[in-house]
Order: structure tokens, then sequence, then C-alpha cells
């Protein structure tokens, strides 16, 4: 029995070794992994700051103060399981080894007492007195220093088992705590990163013009039909043919013979009351810009694809814009938010019938969420 209870905390002991084992490998490997991906992050941040600094764009200042905060918090955690952690779990990989020394002691005195012990049954057998004794002799040396090894290894052996996850979860969550603090800094540049585009886009927004943009898309688009005239080519023949087609459709060949024959009896009607009635030009007609269903297709998809729909609110109540940045909305009406404010007003930028500004959040609620 007593034997059955040491091979029980044996086994354990070999389990909880490979486990220790395998925790160090993995948590080693992670830790290389996390400090190249770190440095990398690091080299794009600072090239967004060279960028920010060489425009002389606005908040770029406290920015590297910042990434230098990142980067002592992730050395602490680097520090701490190189040097703390890691030397725990090598502690308690060497006081394995020497404890496996000990277990095959004791399994060696084990072996030898069985033996003696059938040897003593021998002699027993031809009734040997001088080698029973002498045999009989060992038997209760060996049993004694069995006995004895016994009792020390099961004792320590069941308080290792048993102190084994109060130590554990002490080590994990200092470990924790640390990767915890790294990841809460580097979530903070993220944040700050994050508010910083919103402001540069917002800041930008406002000083760019809508001609400007349009006209910079007229010449990319130019440039892209200079660069590969084949592609166009074989397009612009039936795009030139379907434009006929649909002005001959919208506009008839005799509306301009028309339109003269009416001005002329209209003319001769009012001869009599005003003679220089009678030779206004029929070139004064306007004929209003007739735009393409395809022209407008294509227009609508653009201004779709530019806009980003984060997430919908509900009105809660119906609000009256007080600024010409904020829109207004009626009750239980369906809001797009394409923006979220950085600022403690409690707005975010929205659209609501067809048109763009500024939100009270505290009046919705979001849809789903």
């Amino acid at each position: 029995m007593e034997d059955d209870r040491m091979k029980d905390l044996i086994e354990q002991f070999l389990a909880l070794k490979e486990d220790i084992f395998e925790i160090r490998k993995t948590i080693l490997q992670y830790l290389s992994s996390l400090r190249t991906l770190h440095c990398d992050k690091v080299k794009m941040f600072k090239k967004l700051q060279k960028i920010y600094e060489n425009h002389s764009w606005p908040g770029y200042g406290g920015f590297r103060g910042k990434l230098t905060t990142t980067g002592s918090h992730l050395e602490n955690f680097i520090d701490y399981v190189e040097n703390d952690f890691n030397d725990y779990l090598c502690w308690q990989l060497e006081y394995f080894e020497g404890t496996m020394k000990r277990i095959k002691t004791w399994r060696t005195i084990c072996s030898e007492v069985d033996f003696v012990r059938f040897l003593l049954l021998e002699s027993r057998e031809v009734d040997d007195e001088v080698t029973i004794e002498k045999y009989k002799d060992h038997e209760v040396s060996l049993s004694k220093l069995k006995d004895g090894l016994t009792e020390a290894l099961e004792e320590e052996l069941s308080c290792h088992l048993n102190s084994w996850a109060h130590d554990f979860s002490k080590w994990m969550r200092d470990y924790f705590h640390e990767e915890t603090c790294f990841h809460d800094a580097q979530d903070f540049v993220y944040t700050d990163l994050r508010r910083l585009m919103n402001r540069l886009h917002r800041t930008t927004s406002s000083s760019v013009s809508q001609h400007s943009k349009e006209r910079f898309e007229e010449l990319v688009e130019q440039r892209r039909i200079l660069s590969y005239p084949s592609l166009d080519s074989s397009t612009s023949q039936n795009s030139d043919d379907s434009e006929s087609e649909a002005s001959a459709d919208i506009i008839p060949d005799n509306l301009f013979s028309n339109a003269e024959a009416e001005t002329s009896d209209v003319c001769s009607e009012s001869a009599s009351e005003d003679s220089l009635s009678s030779k206004r030009p029929t070139e004064d007609i306007l004929v209003p810009h007739i735009r393409l269903k395809e022209e407008t297709i294509i227009e609508e998809k653009e201004k779709d694809e530019s806009i980003h729909i984060l997430y919908q609110v509900r009105a809660l109540v119906a609000y009256t814009a007080k600024t010409k940045e904020e829109i207004s909305y009626d009750e239980n009406q369906i809001i797009e938010i394409i923006e979220e404010s950085d600022t403690p007003s409690g707005h975010a930028v929205g659209i609501c019938n067809g048109k763009q500004g500024l939100v009270k959040l505290g009046n919705t609620k979001k849809i789903g969420g």
C-alpha cells in the first residue's frame, strides 16, 4: 500500500515536470516573437512621426514620449520574464533533476530489499542457519533504509505538489500583470495615434476645397487614360455610339427648326406692337445638358464607396441643429455614423436626410449594440 502511494506521487511529479518544461519553452518562444513584433511596430511609429515632423503637421509633439513609455514597459516585461519568471522555472527543473536522482536511489533500494528477501526464503528452504542469519540481518538493514527514504520522499513530494498551485499562480499573476501593463501602454499609443489621424483628417478636410479634390481626380483620370490608351480605345467607340443614340432619343433633330418656326410666328404677330421684337435671335434658346444614366450611376457608386459607415444609431428624441456643423433629425430616425469624435462633447459625424454633420450621441441609441 505504501509503495502504491509512492508510485502515484512519482507519476504526478513526472507529469508536472513535463508541464513546466513545455511552459518555459512556449513562453520563451512567445517572448521572442513579441520582441520582434514590437520592434517592427516602433519602426512604423517612428516613420509616421518622421512624416509628421517633415510636414509640420499639428499634434505630433508628445508622440515621441509615448513611444518611449511603451518601449520601457516592454523592456520591463521582458526583464521580468527573462530574469524572474524564467529563473523560477529553471530552478523548478533543476529541483526535478535532483529529486529524480533520489527517486532512482529509492527504487534501487526497493529492488535490493526484494532480492535479499528472495535469498532469505531460499536459505530457509535448505535450512542453512548461517546463511539465514546473514540475509536476515541484511534485510533488516535495507528495510530500515528503505522506510526512512520512503517517508522522506513521500513528505517532500506531497508538499511540493500541494504548494505548486500556489507558487505557480503567484508567478503567473506577476507575469500577466507585467504583460498587461505593456499592452495597456501600447493600446494608449494606438488610441492617441488614431485621434491624431482623425484630427489631421478634419483639419485637412476643412482646408482643402472641393474644387481642388475634383480637379485632382480629373488629372489622375487623364493620366490614366494617357498611360493606357489601348484599354479605353475599345470602349470609347461604344461610349460615343451610346451617347449619340441617347442624344438622338432625348433631343429630336427638328428641335431647333421647330424653335425657329415658333419664334418667327411670335415675332410676326407682335410686329405691330414692337418692331424690335421681330429680330429676337434664335440662339438665345437654352438647351439643357443631358446627363447620361451611366455617368450618374458611376458618380453615385464612387460617392458610396468613399464613405465608410461605422455603425447606425436611432434618434430617441427629435433634435434641431443649433449650429451649422450640426444636423437635424426626427424621433426614431436612423442615423449613419461615419466618424467618432475624440472630444468629450459627446458628438460624432453622421449622415441623416442626405446631410452630413455632427450628431449628439446623448440623444441616440446604438442599433445592435
